[in-house]
């Protein structure tokens, strides 16, 4: 069910959706898109009028874009300010948290159960069986070479303190 609940519902971030966006915003974007697209048919020409209107209608449209971003800033800060000149804490945390809150509550289910002590335990097994040596002889001479390795390096390193040592005199 959640594989399909994945493919088939869309999930988006937390205000994702802008309150602020508009049915102007929406035509002054696709004036940009038409505009640039006839700017670049006609071979993207540096002065002219096609230019001047693809220039335009593309600042138009990010001018009333960022002022729309802007207003919902101030739209936040309005909120939450207003909830605390009410005083009213409740009122406060609920705007708080309706724009910062990230949490996201996931139902976890492995092999069937909600359980998170057996879900804990199937995963120590899973990783268990998975980091079994394939060959025990094998993982032994592996654990020999790594043990003769350490030795050799602790070797060195004594010879060389001590040599330091006696060269500091």
């Amino acid at each position: 069910m959640q594989t399909a609940a994945r493919q088939f519902i869309p999930k988006h971030k937390k205000n994702f959706y802008k309150f602020w966006w508009n049915s102007e915003l929406d035509e002054l974007k696709e004036n940009a898109i038409r505009s640039c697209k006839i700017w670049k048919e006609a071979g993207k020409p540096k002065p002219g009028p096609i230019y001047n209107n693809y220039r335009q209608d593309k600042l138009l449209y990010k001018r009333q874009f960022r002022e729309g971003r802007a207003r919902e800033m101030t739209s936040f800060s309005n909120d939450l300010h207003d909830a605390l000149l009410r005083k009213s804490g409740q009122q406060f945390w609920k705007t708080w948290k309706s724009k910062f809150d990230n949490k996201t509550n996931v139902i976890m289910q492995l092999n069937g159960t909600s359980d998170s002590e057996v879900i804990a335990d199937n995963f120590a097994k899973h990783f268990e069986n998975v980091c079994t040596p394939f060959n025990r002889s094998r993982n032994d001479e592996f654990k020999d070479m790594d043990f003769r390795k350490k030795e050799r390096h602790l070797v060195n390193c004594c010879l060389i303190k001590s040599k330091s040592f006696l060269f500091s005199y």
